[in-house]
């Protein structure tokens, strides 16, 4: 008997240790604030530091709802030291000219290492921030298009970049870039249970492939196609949404495979030399966002694209 009850106080007591509120410095930092000290470097894509980079850094503070604002300039390694008070974190807003803007934050919240002698921890920590440069931008601007509230299932329907619409009569596009098929359970708005889509190219030669996006910066995609990648010719991306009564209630779960983390480059309207089988013209594009689901009225299907018109043109920075 008293076995049980030692083993039963030392689990009491390992519960309450493991789920301990937040200590007092902690919560007041929260409410009122804490002083921030941490240090920016400002690099650009060859990670060379980029002095003279102008930083807005706004302390997010409870106790002010606008939040303190403060503007830095880099010194001549890329560096500036940032001195404030906060709630939980600082927003940074990194900019020069001839680079793309970028944006991040330092979350102390999510550091988690609390707070010591009224300062968030650590204290001086490091943020990198990567000013990513203008180069040589083309004049056609990013387009989005798609459709709204569509039924069409199980029909392979074809999308044109250039135009950012689907081919007549579907849409206004003229070419099919590549070719897009639905399925789905028929089901409207908070019914339905789930939907694909499949994405295919119209030959062996057209194709897409995944790089990652620099979430940070103004201009997310990448520069250039390169043509060293390999190259895929199907895609498919799947959501699904599962209920499951409980209590009353329903418990949802969504899976998208295009998560925004990443753009898809393309190469499509190829033409083929009839002897060596290579190459001779086609273009290039990137897809930097792609949505899809089910509204009230049907499917919902939107990209946003950037299409180089010229021929050949590997560049894929479009104009801001």
């Amino acid at each position: 008997m008293n076995l049980k009850r030692i083993t039963l106080v030392v689990l009491l007591f390992v519960s309450s240790s493991a789920f301990a509120c937040p200590g007092k410095d902690f919560v007041n930092a929260i409410q009122y604030g804490a002083k921030a000290v941490f240090t920016v470097r400002v690099v650009d894509d060859a990670k060379q530091p980029v002095g003279d980079a102008k930083i807005r850094a706004r302390f997010d503070a409870a106790f002010n709802a606008s939040g303190e604002t403060k503007s830095l300039v880099t010194d001549t390694t890329g560096v500036a030291l940032v001195v404030g008070r906060t709630g939980k974190s600082v927003s940074l807003h990194v900019s020069k000219s001839g680079y793309y803007a970028s944006s991040d934050e330092i979350n102390y919240v999510a550091m988690g290492h609390g707070v010591a002698d009224g300062y968030w921890q650590p204290r001086n920590p490091e943020k990198t921030i990567i000013l990513r440069p203008v180069k040589n931008p083309k004049a056609v601007a990013p387009k989005v298009g798609g459709f709204r509230n569509s039924k069409r299932i199980g029909e392979w329907l074809k999308y044109d970049l250039e135009y950012g619409d689907f081919v007549f009569p579907d849409g206004k596009g003229k070419v099919g870039d590549f070719e897009v098929l639905f399925d789905w359970d028929g089901k409207l708005g908070n019914e339905y249970t789930g939907m694909s889509v499949k994405i295919r190219f119209p030959d062996g030669y057209s194709g897409g492939c995944y790089v990652d996006k620099v979430m940070c910066s103004d201009f997310k995609g990448a520069y250039a196609f390169s043509l060293s990648k390999h190259l895929l010719h199907e895609f498919f991306y799947f959501a699904h949404e599962e209920r499951i009564r409980k209590t009353g209630e329903f418990v949802r779960r969504e899976e998208k495979m295009f998560d925004g983390t990443k753009t898809l480059l393309i190469r499509s309207r190829c033409e083929v030399d009839p002897l060596t089988k290579k190459i001779v013209k086609c273009h290039y594009s990137q897809i930097s966002d792609l949505q899809f689901g089910c509204g009230y009225d049907g499917i919902v299907f939107l990209v946003e694209s950037f299409f180089n018109p010229t021929a050949n043109d590997t560049n894929l920075e479009p104009k801001q």
